[in-house]
């Protein structure tokens, strides 16, 4: 939040990047704090459960027992299981970024981080 101030007092509209946030709900929090994009190396080490708003141990897609449209996919029932979860989580990361960007078009990004557990003191807190 600070630094978004100071970057847009210093420099005008430049972008924040944030290295190695692929948390789905840090993620979240920190585009609501003025973050524009992010990477990390969570795609290819964790797997992507945008459903709960986490990183779950690369081995267990399969007993999440996931409904996307990756692993719905007949061509992906052919894929070996480290392939099948670096496609999930590719399309998943597409797919939650355009549902924070959405969420950013209606205003209503702060009602998901609280209906996801983030409360208000603790927004307070970031912002004093």
């Amino acid at each position: 939040f600070k630094i978004r101030k100071i970057i847009d007092k210093v420099r005008g509209n430049h972008i924040l990047h944030v290295l190695g946030c692929g948390h789905p709900l840090n993620m979240t929090l920190y585009s609501y704090y003025g973050a524009d994009s992010f990477d990390s190396r969570d795609w290819y080490q964790k797997t992507l459960d945008t459903e709960n708003l986490l990183l779950r141990d690369f081995a267990h897609l399969e007993l999440m027992n996931c409904k996307c449209k990756t692993c719905e996919n007949p061509k992906s029932k052919k894929l070996d299981p480290y392939s099948l979860t670096v496609a999930h989580n590719i399309a998943g990361y597409l797919d939650f970024t355009e549902k924070i960007q959405e969420l950013i078009k209606k205003n209503q990004l702060k009602d998901f981080l609280v209906s996801h557990g983030i409360q208000d003191k603790i927004m307070e807190k970031i912002q004093s």
